[in-house]
């Protein structure tokens, strides 16, 4: 009889498990499902060429696919700062550790910075900033591959855990080249305000 017991008691676990997970995968799918709704309600009322819309759900297949940061930012800005300075040094913080403005400050001036980092995504070929444009931002590559391209260094590629954008900033110079996405980038920029 104990031996039953504790088989009913091992099935009814694993029923349970099962089901929980089935509950978090509908309710994902659920999610993904309401938007791509909105998105193809959005589409039809404002008549968005068919080019335009296949690109427009690429993009929200892709960002429901891969949960990037940016995905998460209410929910960031709702968390107290040290919370979130904490959050963004973990997605972050192993990455900004190479920039050469970082890598000498104390882990709280670092912690400071974090908090500031805002998450974005950049669809394949999406220009993040032009040759001659104001240098307001430095960039981390989390996931994709990020080109940069100037006539002195021709095209440049930074790819996940790569930092770019800092001497610009630093110096209060014009951008020197243009940074376009290769494939969808996941990338977080902070403000000039924010790191000097």
């Amino acid at each position: 009889i104990f031996m039953m017991l504790v088989g009913a008691l091992m099935f009814a676990f694993v029923i349970s498990q099962v089901g929980d997970t089935v509950a978090e995968l509908s309710a994902k799918r659920s999610k993904y499902r309401r938007e791509m709704d909105e998105l193809t309600e959005f589409v039809t009322t404002h008549a968005v060429p068919d080019g335009l819309a296949f690109d427009l759900r690429r993009y929200f297949q892709h960002r429901t696919t891969y949960q990037h940061a940016d995905q998460h930012q209410g929910m960031l800005d709702s968390m107290s700062v040290d919370l979130r300075a904490k959050v963004m040094a973990h997605l972050y913080g192993d990455i900004l550790k190479e920039s050469f403005l970082l890598k000498n400050l104390s882990e709280s001036k670092r912690e400071d910075i974090y908090v500031n980092v805002k998450g974005g995504l950049a669809r394949p070929g999406e220009i993040l900033y032009r040759e001659g444009d104001p240098s307001d931002f430095m960039y981390s590559v989390l996931h994709g591959h990020m080109d940069i391209a100037d006539a002195e260094n021709g095209v440049r590629r930074f790819g996940p855990g790569r930092v770019f954008g800092e001497e610009e900033l630093l110096f209060n110079r014009r951008r020197r080249g243009t940074a376009r996405a290769v494939g969808y980038c996941d990338y977080g920029k902070i403000s000039r305000n924010a790191v000097l």
